[in-house]
């Protein structure tokens, strides 16, 4: 029976990577390498194990995997198992044929891209499409890792790369699925929250590995393979654009928010934003603000006063959760934001002073939006690492 399920496991399922575990594999064979790991043990402590003992051992862990796999071991369950090893080698198939299709198809916008020929609306509209079907059939396929949650930035990174480096970065994520253990010796810890796993040719995950499930934060290509990409990826934003996407990463933030804004007033820093900033704290996120401005205008130090009094109300209300909520006063103008590793936005807009509220008579606000890993890291660590 042994043989005939390691047989015809390797003749249904030619690549599986993490499409299953497979159990009635794990079940007819755990119970011999318990046994041997049994004997094993017992040689280097000097110590004789019997013919039969070594069976009874053998067969009782036989018995214990069965128990665990959960296998209905009779001929109608062998048969449903076998069922559904064939319909996931099926949909292994289609997805295969899937992603290689939409690749082909991504290469020719790349290349239109590459030489600024991507000019009429038809064509970003095709390259829209082109996006969101590999991404969706990405996260379908990693959605079977569900001790991994992928951020979907790095899903969007992700459908940008050939399907070999794809399948490359699978492999660390199914290991980190079904042996996170094992997947710790092959990480080193960047800050304080986040590790990296190097892949080689492809390029750095950044993980969260205290949280379940298991974060992958971002992903940094070791080649161009998102330049390109980044080209319609930087963006410039107005006015009520601005106060959308900050309230968007408020909501979406995984794991660090920063915000500078050198104004903050109470009908902008309301209960409503409050309760904004409480939800990301209950959440695990780090909120990190800096403030204040050093002006001795009459007007401005009423301003001052007020973003003091702001900056007191935010201590109070969020002391419960220690040294995930941070703020402190400096001297400046500059006006940041910054969403995990996902995306910055700097420019005139005071995140906590301005509504966002514009009409006919409302001054103009700019701000520049970029996805840029390497300048947000560089702005995180120039103005928060406090």
């Amino acid at each position: 029976m042994q043989q005939l399920i390691l047989a015809g496991y390797k003749t249904f399922i030619p690549y599986l990577g993490g499409i299953t575990t497979v159990p009635l594999v794990y079940a007819a064979t755990f119970g011999l390498g318990y046994a041997a790991k049994t004997v094993l043990e017992a040689r280097l402590h000097d110590q004789k194990i019997s013919k039969e003992e070594i069976k009874r051992i053998s067969k009782e862990a036989t018995k214990r995997a069965k128990r665990e796999a959960k296998i209905e071991w009779t001929i109608e369950g062998l048969k449903k198992e076998w069922a559904n090893l064939k319909q996931q080698t099926e949909e292994f198939k289609l997805y295969l044929e899937d992603i290689s299709r939409l690749e082909k198809e991504l290469q020719y916008y790349r290349e239109k891209i590459k030489d600024n020929s991507l000019q009429n609306v038809v064509e970003e509209k095709g390259l829209e499409e082109v996006l969101q079907q590999r991404i969706k059939t990405i996260s379908d396929r990693l959605a079977k890792y569900n001790g991994v949650y992928v951020n979907p930035q790095v899903v969007t990174y992700l459908s940008l790369l050939s399907k070999e480096h794809i399948d490359r970065v699978e492999k660390i994520i199914s290991m980190l699925h079904f042996d996170p253990m094992k997947m710790k010796q092959l990480t080193k810890q960047n800050t304080s929250v986040l590790w990296e796993v190097s892949i080689d040719q492809v390029g750095t995950l950044f993980l969260d590995i205290q949280k379940q499930p298991i974060q992958i934060h971002s992903f940094e290509p070791l080649h161009d393979d998102l330049i390109w990409y980044k080209k319609i990826k930087n963006k410039h934003l107005r006015n009520s654009e601005i106060r959308q996407v900050f309230l968007k990463a408020i909501e979406e933030t995984k794991w660090e928010l920063d915000i500078i804004s050198p104004w903050m007033s109470h009908r902008v820093v309301e209960e409503e934003l409050m309760d904004k900033f409480e939800k990301a704290l209950k959440r695990g996120v780090a909120i990190k603000i800096l403030y204040g401005i050093n002006d001795s205008s009459i007007s401005n130090s009423s301003r001052s006063d007020q973003s003091d009094e702001v900056a007191e109300k935010l201590l109070r209300r969020y002391a419960v959760y220690g040294d995930r909520f941070r703020i402190m006063r400096k001297n400046t103008h500059y006006k940041l934001l910054i969403c995990d590793e996902a995306f910055y936005v700097q420019g005139s807009y005071n995140f906590l002073s301005f509504k966002g509220e514009y009409d006919e008579y409302t001054r103009e606000e700019g701000a520049q939006y970029s996805e840029n890993i390497a300048d947000i890291r560089q702005l995180r660590d120039m103005y928060f690492s406090f």
